[in-house]
């Protein structure tokens, strides 16, 4: 019993000395028992009676003492079993309990040997993969986990390094917001932005989309490999410009709520223009200050799409390449083919529209009206206007055809609406 307190109190020099005493111990008593042999051999030839008593006695003897020491045996063999695996059955639980997410599963370390150098190999991990999870939520709210993640996964990502690939881009502003800073507090504003942004941030982040920046009133999300399929960017970002709507309904009314008088008079609306193709994406900074972003022409395509809409009353505008990529997944209408401001190509441009409304085609009257066919046009719009008279298309097309029909372009002209400004 000395001994296995000793073991289990790893005070090994002193267990070793005690161990020796032990087998001094045992072989005196394994003398001991020869002698008492040969004493018996000896009583046998005296008394053969006594002698066959005796035998019986020692049989007896034999077959209890190598019992006990068979249990000895067995006991001390059981207690440095369960000592050495204990260890190694509390590092399998603690990696059951991380891979069912569990970080803060710690196992102390109650040796020096490998078993408590792996054990501490395994706090270290786990230690590690907690400070990760931490840095994600830390910078998720600055960044999105996402692009956190394959940095923490990929240091490599951190490179200034671009890379180009499809994607599609969204600008989202809030319409007036000049007129809205000019009416409320500064606190007020910053709580009526924020709320803005906060819808917003749902709409892009529930439908896969990155939201790249916070421009004052305005956001620029994007999709793409390696955060979209490619064959889906298209389509979950005009999803999201839908749910944006929705949720923008929810912000006026709570705004109007909240601050009617401030904002009375003022047109509470959103413009969103959304736009796909070939950008480069990547790293852009310097080494001690970075961010990941996309840069290109789609991109600033997307910007003056967003701007347009008020030029044509509408809410939301894609680019042809975005209606080619979504396909029949949305509904919407061509609205006109333009030049943007510092671009040389004409953009088709489209109107998204909500599912289940009703709009007008406007492909008969554009194409008179590209034909400069300019009565046939003001009929055709005409017609429109009285049919949808809330269709503010109609009504854009028909001072532009009174402006040409009394300036008509020059034999160059190509049907393109020229924007002067962004």
């Amino acid at each position: 019993l000395e001994l296995v307190t000793l073991h289990s109190q790893g005070r090994r020099q002193l267990f070793d000395t005690r161990l020796q005493d032990f087998n001094r111990q045992q072989n005196a008593v394994d003398r001991e028992v020869g002698r008492l042999r040969l004493y018996v051999e000896q009583v046998a030839d005296e008394a053969v009676m006594r002698a066959n008593s005796d035998e019986k006695f020692l049989l007896v003897f034999n077959a209890g003492l190598t019992i006990v020491a068979a249990i000895l045996g067995l006991g001390l063999a059981g207690l440095v079993t369960y000592l050495l695996t204990r260890n190694v059955r509390e590092l399998v639980m603690a990696t059951q309990e991380v891979e069912k997410g569990n970080l803060e599963f710690a196992v102390p370390v109650k040796s020096a040997d490998e078993i408590g150098k792996l054990t501490g190999s395994f706090n270290g991990m786990v230690d590690g993969l907690r400070m990760k999870e931490l840095i994600k939520e830390a910078f998720g709210k600055y960044v999105d986990p996402r692009i956190v993640s394959r940095i923490l996964d990929n240091p490599e990502f951190t490179d200034l390094a671009g890379d180009r690939q499809e994607m599609t881009v969204m600008f989202i502003d809030l319409q007036d917001y000049t007129s809205i800073s000019e009416r409320l507090a500064p606190s007020d504003l910053i709580s009526l932005i924020n709320k803005f942004l906060e819808h917003m941030t749902e709409a892009i982040n529930g439908n896969e989309g990155l939201i790249n920046d916070f421009l004052g009133d305005a956001v620029m999300a994007y999709w793409g490999p390696p955060f979209a399929a490619p064959d889906e960017h298209a389509a979950l970002a005009c999803k999201a410009a839908q749910q944006a709507l929705s949720k923008f309904d929810l912000f006026r009314s709570q705004a109007l709520s909240d601050f009617g008088s401030e904002l009375d008079g003022l047109d509470l609306n959103i413009r969103i223009g959304i736009s796909t193709g070939k950008v480069v994406a990547g790293n852009i900074g310097t080494p001690s200050s970075r961010k990941f972003s996309i840069v290109g022409d789609s991109v600033n395509l997307g910007a003056r799409l967003e701007s347009a809409n008020k030029n044509y009353g509408t809410r939301v505008l894609l680019s042809e390449q975005t209606v080619n990529l979504a396909g029949d997944q949305i509904k919407c209408r061509e609205i006109d083919l333009i030049r943007v401001k510092g671009k040389s190509i004409a953009a088709r441009i489209y109107e998204l529209l909500p599912p289940g409304s009703v709009r007008a085609d406007l492909k008969p009257a554009l194409t008179l009206y590209r034909n400069r066919e300019w009565e046939s046009a003001r009929s055709a719009f005409q017609e429109i206007r009285n049919r949808h008279p809330e269709d503010p298309v109609a009504r854009v097309f028909l001072s532009r055809i009174g402006f040409l029909s009394e300036n008509p372009p020059t034999d160059e002209w190509d049907g393109v609406w020229n924007f002067r400004d962004k």
